[in-house]
């Protein structure tokens, strides 16, 4: 089984392209990572200002469950891609909060990955 991380990047179509020419026919999750709204928030250091102390920025949930969403239909993207690369692929979408890069190994240990796949440089926040 591989887990392919996967934010719709060409990088990242690309890795499904190669994974499926070097392991045709293998299961593969294809992973997407939303973070909550108030995380996001709190990272770029938007919060205090001059939002009060919790931000006025709506409802949380509802743009928690619109990230969530989206990040299903990138997920479910990525899956009839890798699909119709040659791999047997499912979409996941996961929350995650602090590194994309804990997350992704968090959720290849969590399936018993046995390769993760993924683009070197991406929409997301991981690193080169």
């Amino acid at each position: 089984m591989i887990l392919v991380a996967y934010d719709g990047s060409a990088d990242a179509l690309a890795a499904i392209d190669c994974a499926a020419r070097l392991m045709p026919g293998t299961r593969a999750t294809v992973l997407t990572l939303w973070e909550p709204f108030i995380d996001t928030m709190t990272s770029v250091g938007a919060l205090g200002l001059g939002f009060g102390a919790g931000g006025n920025y709506g409802d949380m949930e509802q743009i928690d469950a619109r990230s969530e969403q989206a990040a299903m239909a990138r997920a479910s993207d990525g899956s009839a891609r890798a699909n119709a690369a040659g791999l047997v692929a499912s979409p996941l979408a996961e929350r995650h909060s602090g590194a994309i890069a804990n997350a992704i190994l968090a959720a290849a240990e969590s399936f018993d990955a046995d390769a993760i796949v993924m683009g070197n440089r991406g929409l997301s926040g991981v690193k080169s």
